[in-house]
């Protein structure tokens, strides 16, 4: 019995097993967030900012020429409605531009992002700077991702209507690429890594990164602004005490994250749309943002947020349970300073709009606190590690603590399930998209919402450049996650008429519901 114990721990209660079990539990729970991707379609903002790019496609079929288009709407709408160039620039070159087939591209492009923007980070943080292995870069990356995408706070607007996912989670994903490459190229000089060639591509990476990301929603743009200013300190302190022209290269992305960050915000179309609201003062703001992100972060920070925790505990202390520069200092100055970007994540909202942000805003406020949690538990884990001699004896190894962490695992694991079974069907889909996604596709509200989309369309394209008054009928499926309450898909008022910039899209005087 003993022997086949040990053969059980050594094939497969390991680090790779572990690896390989977080990657299959990723594709398990993410798998319906794309497949119910075959039954999303363009709607509202999404007709209403490429309607330019989307002619001048029909007219040339001539990328370049896209470009322009596009520019040239971010150049329109920043002097009308709103600083956030890069936002805009992406809204100008949706999927819809080149056809409304193109779609079922968005969840892919926006968990794509959240993938490779979350594993760039954790691997330049975990690996590059931590000392750890690619074990629990792989295993943090994907808890990551899941964590991100199966709790997304409002998944409609954050993965498959277009507009309001780019302009949030896609320019989230610039935030965590301009932080990535910038870690990435302090730590090459700092430790002499790597060739020059590799330090100017990490710099200009980065640079054009934080231009982007300076560029995208207020929330983002304001994190971006934090971070830089606190990454430029580092690097003028860095360069006093080793004496380095390199450090000094970090005011080049400094410059232009700062250049973009102010040209978003004292934009003319600020002026315009802050006229619709109450403008409110700077301590009001603070206060509310401590107050309101901590009752969120309550909410958010459940029994299944725990369970990941727990779960990437043990690779976590194994991971760390090595030699590295790395010093884990002050870990509640870390902490505080997390929660503390965290907390300016609402002030936009809060300062602009007079009350909290909206939902897709959260988006993004709740994926940078599971995001920041993970990384929090991995400094947690090695400054343990390295202070107290006596956590090594809880460490996982050949032979020690492997039934204890066993059992551990079990437990949690066991929690997390019953609490879910225990829950009704309402509570279920909107603690776990991923079970909304499926029960959508299961019980066939997915093909059903389709089918009802299809049936418009028909009646656009059979009218279409018609200059005519068209009836649809209303949608009788609103299927969750996949249902965003815009004006494309319900009247904009009493009278049944629909969103104008879907009948100027389609060349139609004007689209009713029928009564």
């Amino acid at each position: 019995m003993k022997k086949r114990l040990e053969k059980l721990e050594r094939e497969f209660l390991t680090r790779k097993a572990f690896c390989c079990l977080t990657v299959l539990w990723a594709i398990l729970f993410i798998a319906p967030l794309l497949y119910i991707g075959r039954y999303n379609h363009g709607l509202g903002d999404d007709m209403r900012f490429p309607f330019h790019v989307h002619c001048t496609w029909l007219n040339t079929h001539n990328l370049l020429e896209v470009f322009k288009t596009a520019c040239s709407t971010v150049a329109e709408h920043y002097e009308s409605w709103q600083g956030t160039y890069s936002s805009i620039f992406f809204f100008a070159i949706s999927p819809v531009a080149f056809g409304e087939q193109y779609a079922h591209a968005v969840p892919w492009l926006m968990i794509g992002m959240i993938l490779f923007s979350t594993a760039a980070l954790v691997v330049v943080i975990l690996k590059r700077l931590f000392g750890m292995d690619g074990y629990a870069c792989v295993s943090v990356t994907m808890a990551g991702v899941v964590a991100q995408c199966v709790f997304m706070y409002t998944p409609a607007s954050g993965l498959y209507y277009y507009n309001a996912a780019v302009h949030y989670v896609f320019m989230q994903g610039f935030f965590n690429l301009a932080v990535s490459f910038a870690l990435l190229y302090f730590e090459r000089l700092y430790r002499g890594r790597g060739r020059k060639a590799g330090r100017i591509g990490s710099l200009v990476l980065c640079t054009g990164a934080v231009f982007m990301a300076a560029g995208g929603n207020f929330s983002t743009a304001l994190l971006t602004a934090e971070v830089l200013f606190m990454l430029e300190a580092a690097a003028i302190l860095f360069w006093r005490r080793r004496k380095r022209k390199g450090y000094l290269w970090f005011t080049v992305p400094f410059i232009v994250g700062i250049a973009g960050f102010l040209a978003n915000i004292f934009a003319p179309g600020n002026a315009v749309r802050q006229a619709n609201y109450v403008q409110k003062g700077v301590w009001w703001t603070i206060g509310e943002c401590f107050t309101y992100s901590f009752s969120q972060m309550l909410s958010w920070v459940n029994i299944y947020v725990i369970v990941i925790l727990i779960l990437l505990l043990p690779i976590l202390l194994k991971a760390a349970d090595r030699e590295t520069v790395f010093s884990y200092r002050y870990p509640l100055a870390v902490t505080a300073l997390m929660y503390c970007l965290y907390a300016s994540m609402f002030a936009p909202g809060f300062y602009a709009l007079g009350y909290w942000p909206l939902s897709r805003n959260q988006n993004i406020c709740k994926m940078f606190l599971l995001i920041g949690l993970l990384l929090c538990e991995a400094y947690w884990c090695g400054w343990a590690m390295h202070r107290f001699r006596g956590v090594k004896r809880f460490v996982p190894a050949h032979g020690r603590n492997v039934l204890l962490w066993t059992g551990i695992l079990l437990t949690a694991f066991l929690v997390g399930f019953v609490c879910f079974l225990r829950l009704d069907e309402v509570a279920k889909k909107a603690n776990f998209v991923n079970y909304g996604a499926f029960r959508m596709t299961v019980e066939g509200e997915g093909i059903q919402y389709w089918h009802e989309y299809l049936r418009r369309l028909s009646v656009y394209r059979e009218n279409m450049w018609s200059h005519d008054t068209v009836y649809v009928e209303p949608y009788n499926m609103r299927p969750y996650p996949l249902w965003v309450t815009e004006t494309t898909e319900i009247p904009e008022n009493d009278e049944g008429r629909i969103d104008g910039h879907v009948a100027l899209w389609y060349g139609l005087e004007a689209i009713y519901e029928r009564q």
